[in-house]
């Protein structure tokens, strides 16, 4: 039975003897149902408890299942529903898609119909679900969230959107937004969106924007473009938050800067303005010209690349991104002095005006005695930089009695706890799966003072016992650890023991197999061949002695005895592998070898298929053939019946066999116990090599049916 989480239906019906069947069937399906004979009592139902999927019939009485849908969609909107009716025309089938059914089927059901139908139904329920979700995160955010075409017309706008822009979504939605950027600002958002491509879909932009009332507002926005498998684009969507204060800011303290040039004048800092074209040092205040030892004549012949020993690459491009609208830069560098030795100086740039050209205006401040502290502070912190380093992994202080001091992020989330304080209110002791681990622990702390790979297993706040690493020390009372948690690794490792425990038993299985070939050849090289070469032997033998004018009438008898061997080594030969399959693929293949078992057994192959028009990969044709071969072996050898059903189709990437007799059926459990099963464990060793999946279903007196699934990643 498949898992019960496909899905909930409410079926409603008021036949019993249609109602009972399509409840068992669909429970057996995998899924949730529920079944009422009224639509009142369904509604009912709704009220208490909610459903994935309605599947009602249309004509019942007191009410019919137009007016059911009506009253049940109103209830849940995203709840899909499916009219079912042995009196259906075109009218009421149109009747109860305007009324928000999702499809209809008629009367006698289909039954292999109905499983597709209801799959697309419950999809479609859940997408609903998760559009409703995704709006209600999208329509409660206060930037500005929009999708737009790659000629710039909106597909959708949120509410911010249409509140900045004073229009309702109707009208915004199908026309440009580029009449809402700033005309100064447009080549470049027209720049920053054909620069987006496959392998860098998302990139930032800061611009203005105009409403209809005059406004500007400076946003910045991050957009991500979505491309085709061919690296077409699609559509993007940004997301713009407000920055007009920022640049408020930004431009107010560009003012500031100019009313307060005196006060720059007298900084300590070294402060100088640099020609943005030919980066040639327009100007330098006094800490400058002391800082690198430059007098006030040699200053003008200097540029930026004489003592800033960046590369000329670097620099530049610091600078053009400063041209590109960025307000500043701020990092560290190194400076040369005239005399040639090296500082470090922490600088900011900003663009400014200087005589009527733009100029890079810089604020360098000496930070060697900053710098000299700090490497003094990293020293001192070298002892707690692994923790720093693996703050990722789960950290944690306590005291040898188990009181927890400390815990961070990650071993929380590892261990299930909602908070710090949930978990520091609680003992270590209790976490471990074995106390004695901990007592280990503690013995190999005192001893050593480090503990480092230590495998443990500890309770989660829920009690699952998950597999950790811990590496810790002991300062006084206190133990500092971290912990790696190791559970999935664990499993791989189980998982990969078995898959090799596996391999063994194919293997052995594989020999056992290829001696049976052997055997099955051998014996018929020698019971049926070498009889016949005996034969012959004699034949030609007794031949010799003959006078010449009788040996005529003895040469049809050798004939006879040349095409009999010929037969048994041609038939041979098909039996260990028909060369049909590998000139015309499978499909010939077995339309041959059902005429032949039907002349050989007098068992008749019904035959089904769909998606065999096409050659697969040799290996995944062997496997079908050689398990059809077998299982129609088992129905002439067990089976008693003058008939069998082959059926095999191509769906969702598998190729789907399945054979079927109505013969007398046998327990499987005993049969394997007993050791009759050589043949299926041959079929499921084969489709274990390919990833495929043997299903048998059988009992005593009810036929069997095979199937077997087998993946198709390729075809030729």
């Amino acid at each position: 039975m498949l898992n019960s989480k496909l899905g909930r239906l409410l079926i409603v019906d008021d036949e019993i003897d249609i109602l009972t069947p399509l409840h068992d069937l669909l429970s057996e399906w995998g899924y949730e149902v529920t079944a009422y004979t009224s639509g009142r009592d369904a509604l009912g139902a709704l009220k208490e408890k909610e459903f994935d999927l309605l599947l009602t019939d249309l004509v019942m009485p007191e009410m019919d299942g137009i007016e059911l849908i009506h009253a049940a969609t109103k209830m849940d909107p995203h709840l899909v529903c499916i009219i079912i009716t042995g009196k259906g025309t075109i009218q009421t089938s149109v009747e109860a898609m305007k009324t928000g059914a999702f499809d209809y089927l008629l009367k006698p059901i289909e039954w292999k119909m109905l499983r597709p139908v209801l799959s697309r139904a419950i999809e479609v329920r859940r997408l609903r679900k998760a559009e409703e979700r995704y709006r209600s995160i999208v329509e409660d955010q206060t930037e500005l969230v929009c999708r737009f075409l790659p000629d710039g017309k909106l597909t959708f706008v949120n509410e911010p959107c249409c509140l900045l822009l004073n229009k309702k979504r109707e009208e915004l939605i199908g026309h440009s937004f580029l009449p809402f950027v700033l005309e100064e600002d447009r080549e470049i958002v027209r720049h920053h969106i054909a620069a987006l491509n496959s392998e860098h879909p998302v990139g930032s932009i800061e611009n203005r924007v105009i409403n209809p009332k005059g406004k500007i507002c400076w946003y910045r926005w991050t957009t991500r473009t979505i491309f085709d498998k061919h690296g077409n684009f699609i559509e993007s969507q940004a997301v713009g938050r407000d920055i007009t204060e920022r640049k408020q800011m930004e431009e107010a303290l560009r003012e500031s800067e100019e009313r307060y040039r005196t006060i720059i004048e007298q900084s300590v800092d070294c402060i100088y303005l640099a020609d943005v074209e030919t980066r040639r040092i327009l100007e330098a205040n006094e800490s400058f010209q002391r800082f690198l030892g430059y007098s006030l004549d040699e200053i003008p012949r200097l540029t930026v690349y004489d003592f800033v020993i960046h590369e000329k690459e670097n620099i530049d491009d610091k600078i053009n991104q400063l041209l590109k609208g960025h307000s500043y830069f701020l990092g560290e560098r190194r400076y040369r002095r005239k005399n040639g030795t090296l500082v470090d100086v922490e600088v900011s740039l900003s663009l400014t005006s200087y005589k009527g050209r733009s100029a890079v205006c810089v604020f360098a401040r000496d930070i060697t005695e900053r710098k000299q502290a700090e490497k003094l502070l990293k020293e001192s912190e070298n002892k707690y930089k692994t923790l720093a380093d693996n703050a990722l992994v789960g950290i944690y202080k306590t005291t040898l009695n188990g009181d927890i001091l400390y815990v961070n992020e990650a071993l929380l989330k590892m261990l299930e706890y909602d908070s710090p304080e949930e978990f520091i209110s609680i003992n270590s002791m209790t976490t471990y799966k074995f106390p004695n681990d901990r007592k280990l622990l503690i013995e190999n702390l005192k001893k050593t003072g480090r503990v480092r790979d230590f495998e443990t297993e500890l309770f989660t706040k829920n009690r699952r016992a998950k597999n950790f690493i811990i590496n810790a020390t002991l300062e006084g009372d206190v133990i500092s650890g971290m912990m790696l948690d190791i559970t999935e690794r664990k499993q791989a490792e189980e998982a990969r023991r078995k898959y090799l425990e596996r391999l063994k038993i194919l293997s052995y299985r594989l020999l056992e197999v290829q001696e049976a070939e052997r055997r099955y050849i051998a014996k018929e090289l020698h019971d049926e061949i070498g009889q016949t070469l005996t034969s012959l032997k004699l034949s030609i033998d007794m031949l010799s002695r003959l006078p010449t004018e009788n040996i005529t009438d003895s040469l049809g008898d050798l004939q006879a005895a040349v095409g009999k061997l010929l037969s048994q080594v041609r038939n041979m030969s098909l039996d260990l592998r028909p060369s049909m399959l590998d000139d015309l693929g499978l499909l010939p293949a077995l339309l041959w070898h059902f005429e032949r078992y039907t002349s050989q057994t007098n068992i008749r192959v019904l035959f089904k298929h769909s998606g065999l028009d096409k050659r697969f990969i040799p290996e995944v044709e062997t496997v079908a053939y050689r398990i059809v071969q077998e299982a129609l072996t088992n129905v002439a050898r067990h089976a008693r019946v003058n008939e069998a059903a082959v059926q095999i189709t191509t769906k969702q990437n598998n190729l789907i066999i399945q054979i079927e007799d109505k013969g007398i059926g046998f327990d499987l459990v005993t049969v394997r116990a007993d050791g009759g099963a050589a043949g299926l464990h041959g079929m499921e060793e084969r489709l274990t090599l390919l990833g495929g999946k043997l299903t048998i279903k059988s009992s005593p007196g009810t036929g069997t049916r095979l199937t077997a699934k087998i993946p198709l990643e390729d075809s030729v």
